[in-house]
Order: structure tokens, then sequence, then C-alpha cells
């Protein structure tokens, strides 16, 4: 019961991400694909990637309680 509450904690804050910082979070959390992957998926450069993904933790840590963003920030 715990688990989904976190899990339903993390998803919508993962939602309300802008579109560009979403679509990679989620292609790297939930589909797992790193950051090449995500860049030639996307046609972006590595780095732009890279600055979306830092952006996005950034966003994501301001919105969720420190229990779920441990979760996200373990690499």
């Amino acid at each position: 019961m715990i688990l989904q509450e976190e899990k339903s904690a993390i998803a919508a804050a993962i939602l309300v991400l802008p579109i560009k910082h979403r679509e990679i979070t989620l292609f790297y959390y939930y589909e797992e694909l790193n950051m090449r992957e995500i860049a030639a998926f996307l046609d972006l450069s590595e780095n732009t990637v890279k600055t979306r993904m830092t952006k996005a933790r950034t966003l994501l840590k301001d919105n969720l309680s420190a229990d779920y963003w441990e979760v996200l920030s373990i690499e």
C-alpha cells in the first residue's frame, strides 16, 4: 500500500513537469533508456538531454518530499 502511494506521488510530480523535462524523465526512469539513447530518439544532443534531466531532477526535488525524492536520486 505504501509503495503504491509512493509511486502515485512520484508519477503525479512527473506529470506536472514541462513536457521537455517530463519526456526525458519518463524515458530514463520508466523506459530505462540511457542519455545517448534518449538523445538519439528525440534528435537532441546528449548535452541537451543531460541539462534537461538535471533541471527535471531539480523541479522534482522541489515538488516531492524527501522520502519520495530518495527513490529517484539513486542511480
